[in-house]
């Protein structure tokens, strides 16, 4: 799983999409670790990678580690009350949503068009990358 950490942390650096796909890669991640691993690995993750993020990022606006912190602890507060399938689909756009929320208002110029594009391509995103995880990553880690 750190692989695939460090793979969407370069996406997120190296911005191949950049025009087309307004989502960040490292906080769907982030936000993938927190919903299927424990609350040390998913606050270790996002420190690590808020860190990194944020020491390598030229326009940091929202302290990333303060950010992705928060958001480990939101999932697993969220999931530790609540136990259902559809729970999980309420945290993805919750957490979506308030991060595309706040990164839009302290960049200064809040757009809603931003913050609809955000909040869709990110969650379709999400789902893709769940996915792909789920299918061949995860039953990987479980095997060995």
């Amino acid at each position: 799983m750190i692989i695939v950490l460090i793979i969407l942390f370069l996406f997120d650096i190296i911005k191949p999409f950049r025009y087309c796909l307004a989502t960040e890669f490292i906080f769907l991640g982030i936000l993938f670790v927190s919903l299927h691993y424990s609350l040390y690995f998913a606050l270790g993750a996002g420190a690590i990678c808020g860190y990194l993020k944020d020491a390598l990022s030229y326009h940091c606006a929202m302290p990333s580690i303060i950010v992705f912190i928060l958001l480990s602890v939101y999932v697993k507060y969220i999931l530790h009350h609540f136990q259902r399938d559809i729970i999980h689909i309420f945290i993805i756009i919750s957490a979506i949503s308030a991060y595309a929320f706040f990164y839009a208002f302290s960049q200064a110029t809040p757009t809603y068009k931003f913050m609809l594009f955000f909040i869709s391509q990110s969650t379709l995103t999400f789902f893709l990358i769940s996915r792909i995880l789920k299918r061949w990553i995860i039953p990987a880690e479980t095997n060995d």
